[in-house]
């Protein structure tokens, strides 16, 4: 039979199994370059691999089982600096949200998929794959599977934005899209959490921190283990422009915070907390110059704020009236930007008479007034 070259582990048995065997070799919380020899490399020592006909497989080709392993449904972007606890509960989450089967999803992982025997040797005799080669194999990959998931973290600084092999793969899965490939981002739901927190909660005033990490991309400064390497992706790069390329990962990456930030504000029920939300959400959008949707969601958060009864926020009433004139604000500063000038100035009027209601029916701080 034919080597299949997109044989991978369901997310089933790398949450049981796999993770059971690094635990049980001492490497629990270790990360995947931790775990090469005592696990991945150590489970097919003594078997004969077909593809390159050598004693000493690849892990995957050591399992067997439908619920363990077929082929591939979804590739993973990530960097052997990640620890492996993290990217199995990535894609345990992953499924969870998506309503995967976890015993028929299949993540083709480079460390397990490809064989590490093979390339150790290929390396030890200066006999390896050049990189037009490996970069054409990659390419058909991507497309036979079809789907990518780019783990990203942690998101105040995402390790796999520093790897230029994971930039690159991010870039490919993009420039493919014609040919039917889907490139998704995927975080740890600790992670996740805490950048919809970030972004959302009142006690974090400044979203300058979140523009900065997803903004933080820049192939010709970003690492790699072999510095050949590099210089054959950079000259790849080239081709299509460097700055053309790091903005079209920033893009990738912005459009995936304002997508995730829109849906948690769905989760959220009308309080001060929602109203806050969107005020936030919608100035982030504003931000990354998604217009339509910033004015979406600030009309959203505006009709929630008219709809609390008084008692619903009577402890934070002048907190609900500064982040409503906020809103109304920023919802005139994004109908300005889109040509929209009568709704804009009217937009703007609503939170000028806010702001003058306020003053005249409430004792407020100089601080108050400032913030307003």
């Amino acid at each position: 039979a034919p080597v299949d070259a997109t044989r991978a582990l369901s997310v089933h048995y790398l949450s049981t199994k796999f993770l059971q065997e690094v635990a049980d070799a001492g490497m629990a919380g270790g990360t995947v370059r931790d775990v090469v020899a005592p696990v991945i490399k150590a489970k097919g020592r003594d078997l004969w691999c077909r593809q390159y006909e050598m004693v000493g497989s690849s892990y995957v080709d050591a399992v067997e089982g439908v619920d363990n392993v077929g082929p591939a449904t979804h590739m993973m972007s990530y960097t052997w600096n990640y620890k492996v606890d993290v990217i199995v509960e990535t894609v345990e989450t992953y499924c969870a949200q998506v309503g995967c089967d976890p015993k028929r999803t299949y993540v083709w992982l480079c460390c397990v998929c490809v064989n590490q025997w093979y390339v150790d040797a290929s390396r030890d005799k200066g006999d390896c794959i050049s990189f037009n080669d490996l970069s054409q194999i990659f390419e058909d990959r991507i497309v036979s599977v079809g789907r990518v998931l780019a783990l990203v973290a942690p998101w105040k600084s995402p390790a796999n934005l520093k790897r230029i092999w994971c930039i690159f793969e991010i870039h490919k899965a993009i420039a493919l899209k014609e040919r039917g490939v889907q490139l998704e981002i995927v975080m740890p739901a600790s992670e996740k959490a805490d950048l919809m927190r970030e972004i959302c909660e009142p006690e974090s005033r400044d979203l300058t921190k979140i523009w900065e990490a997803l903004s933080d991309v820049d192939v010709a400064k970003a690492e790699a283990w072999s510095s050949s390497d590099k210089e054959c992706i950079l000259a790849q790069c080239e081709t299509f422009g460097i700055d053309r390329l790091n903005a079209q990962v920033r893009a990738h990456l912005k459009d995936w915070c304002c997508r995730e930030s829109m849906h948690t504000l769905q989760t959220l029920e009308s309080s001060v907390q929602s109203v806050v939300a969107h005020q936030r959400v919608g100035y982030m959008l504003s931000l990354f110059n998604r217009l339509d949707d910033a004015v979406t969601v600030l009309t959203a958060g505006i009709a929630i704020s008219g709809a609390l009864e008084p008692g619903e926020h009577s402890s934070g009433s002048s907190q609900m009236a500064k982040e409503t004139a906020g809103m109304w604000h920023e919802l005139g500063w994004a109908r300005h930007r889109k040509g929209e000038y009568a709704l804009a100035q009217d937009a703007c009027q609503n939170g000028l008479a806010l702001v003058d209601e306020r003053l005249r029916t409430c004792a407020l701080s100089s601080d108050d007034v400032v913030a307003l």
